[in-house]
């Protein structure tokens, strides 16, 4: 065969091959741009099935923009409306998408309806993840299943997420960016503002970690957690946080968290946390350990439960007693609202007991503990103050009824074992049942009498039994007086501010005893007396009274006076001659008002500057 009849065996073949081939390109063009023209519908059949496919149907939709490499939707509803969004956009490669992957979803107005069922979390009534899709939805970790989508990025602007369990509802508005392999999303950023019985709240994370188990529930992890609560000073920072959520409740563990006051001065010095907290219907159990960062012997541990059904909450309280030194931990170190208070304090405080909130109103039955404690105050020093105060309502703070303390209490130079038994009010103010004191030899008692802790205004009986007569010839401050024998009786007080008036005030000795009276600067009554002066203060020398009252008054300006009655005589001057004197002496009664104020002056300089700080 010569070589022309070869070249015309092949060119049929070449031209065969070459229609062929445009043929091929005609078509392929043709479908290529069928495709084109019908992108929109293809791609919404293509939507439809793959949403479908997992289980989020019914679906509709807009379709706004299709092209080979986004498509954009708007108006997109899931589930009949339980799945939301304003707007939807995918971004992806042809390549990749041939093979179930692309690069980033971003759904803008993510509105999703969530609620407890039977089956765990719900949307539309069903699964969250439909049972048999949850490998297909996001495939294995990377991006094989059968029939689903591996998706590279999820981007949320302005999530709403509604969440309703029971009668209560929580709504969270979100915004972050989500990677997925699986059923687990991960997140280096979160905002949200979450709302729900207990209030509102802002909430930031530097990281999230969310799985979606196809049996239903999730998984949560947030670490790098701050919180803060629109209205209430207070803000949580570094928090790690893990939430569980099953078929049988939700449990959440807090660690590494910081609680700071944002008030100044701060009612609190920053301090850690860390607890775990349960969900079971609608009952959350919860246990709380909380540290000051700076005082890590310092602990509180709270433990309790909230009934959402009642909005009832109820926790047990227990701080072993805090030890306070001079020089040392002082009230101020933990809370800085208390830089008024008495300073160089000493002793140990320890707190126990239970906090109720029910139907809007915050309720205790807390054991206040006061071991040995000891203060220096404006008006006395407090030492060796004891007892157990049981506080009805920590806010404003209030306690039970006829609360006992006991302390030393010295002031002006005088010195007194005080009993104090009564109650605090919420205005404040110390209702007073009694008031015990004892110095001078004997026991002092008040009546009952309430008073505000800001400007003391008293009006009461001081209840007097076997005072010292030497005591109180000391007490009172009388030029050349003393004497021995024991002292009965009543002095009305009333005390206004700074303001001291003792009226129709007397003590009468129990029986007879003894009285010298050589003063340096006779009074007006014994100066007068003439020629009997010189008998008169060789009788008063040394005087031997068979009766003797003592009765004095001040006025609420000026000075006090003291009116001595007596009768008896001197064995050495005229033997068996009576006498009887009716003696006026000028006195200053300041520091028998300190005697009788100690107590309560000491204990409203304390409670006062404590409730006046603490409730700003």
């Amino acid at each position: 065969m010569n070589k022309d009849t070869q070249t015309r065996r092949r060119t049929p073949w070449a031209r065969i091959l070459a229609a062929g081939l445009a043929i091929l390109l005609v078509l392929t063009a043709g479908f290529g741009l069928a495709a084109w023209i019908w992108r929109v519908d293809l791609a919404r059949v293509i939507l439809v099935r793959v949403i479908d496919g997992q289980g989020f149907g019914p679906v509709a939709f807009s379709l706004d923009r299709v092209d080979f490499t986004r498509i954009d939707v708007s108006a997109l509803r899931l589930r009949g409306g339980a799945i939301a969004a304003e707007h939807l956009a995918v971004d992806f490669e042809l390549s990749a998408l041939l093979d179930g992957r692309v690069g980033t979803i971003t759904l803008a107005g993510l509105d999703l309806d969530l609620a407890d069922g039977p089956s765990g979390l719900e949307a539309g009534g069903r699964p969250l993840i439909a049972p048999g899709t949850g490998d297909a939805a996001g495939g294995d970790a990377s991006g094989g299943g059968a029939s689903g989508i591996d998706i590279g990025a999820l981007a949320l602007d302005g999530a709403r997420v509604t969440y309703r369990s029971g009668a209560d509802s929580w709504r969270v508005v979100a915004s972050t960016t989500l990677s997925l392999a699986g059923n687990h999303v991960a997140a280096d950023v979160l905002t949200a503002s979450v709302e729900g019985p207990p209030g509102k709240a802002a909430l930031t994370a530097g990281k999230l970690a969310l799985d979606l188990p196809a049996a239903g529930g999730l998984g949560l992890e947030l670490a790098a957690v701050a919180i803060d609560l629109p209205g209430l000073p207070w803000a949580l920072s570094d928090a790690a946080i893990s939430l569980r959520l099953t078929d049988a409740g939700l449990e959440t563990t807090v660690t590494g968290a910081v609680l700071r006051n944002l008030q100044q001065p701060p009612l609190l010095i920053p301090v850690s946390l860390s607890g775990q907290a349960g969900l079971v219907g609608d009952t959350v159990e919860f246990s709380l350990k909380t540290t000051p960062l700076t005082l890590g012997n310092v602990t509180l541990d709270i433990a309790g439960r909230y009934d959402m059904a009642s909005a009832a909450l109820t926790a047990t309280l227990a701080l072993p007693p805090v030890r306070f030194a001079s020089g040392d931990l002082q009230p101020v170190d933990i809370s800085p609202r208390l830089g008024s208070m008495p300073g160089k304090i000493s002793g140990g405080v320890g707190l126990s007991g239970k906090l109720t909130w029910q139907d809007g109103k915050l309720a205790s039955d807390l054991a206040l503990a006061l071991d040995d404690l000891g203060f220096v105050g404006e008006t006395a020093n407090v030492s060796a103050l004891n007892g157990t105060i049981r506080i009805t309502r920590p806010w404003p703070l209030t306690t039970a009824p006829r609360q006992r303390v006991t302390a030393t209490v010295t002031s002006g130079g005088e010195s007194a074992v005080v009993e104090f038994t009564g109650q605090l009010l919420a205005k404040p103010a110390l209702k007073v049942d009694t008031v015990t004191i004892r110095a001078a030899g004997g026991t002092l008692t008040s009546g009952a009498f309430t008073a505000t802790l800001d400007r003391p205004a008293i009006s009461t009986v001081i209840e007097v039994e076997h005072l010292d007569l030497a005591e109180v010839t000391r007490v009172l401050g009388l030029d050349g007086l003393s004497g021995t024998g024991f002292l009965d009786g009543r002095i009305p007080i009333e005390v206004a501010g700074d303001r001291l008036v003792l009226t129709d005030g007397a003590l009468k000795a129990q029986g007879p005893g003894t009285l010298s009276y050589r003063p340096g600067n006779l009074p007006p009554q014994i100066a007068a007396a003439g020629r009997e002066m010189e008998l008169t203060l060789q009788a008063l020398s040394d005087f031997h009274y068979d009766s003797l009252a003592i009765e004095f008054a001040k006025a609420a300006e000026g000075e006090g006076y003291v009116l001595l009655k007596m009768a008896g005589g001197n064995p050495v001057l005229l033997p068996g001659q009576p006498f009887n004197f009716n003696i006026r002496l000028e006195s200053n009664f300041a520091r028998l008002a300190d005697l009788i104020l100690l107590g309560l002056r000491s204990a409203q300089d304390l409670l006062g500057r404590a409730t006046g700080r603490l409730q700003q």
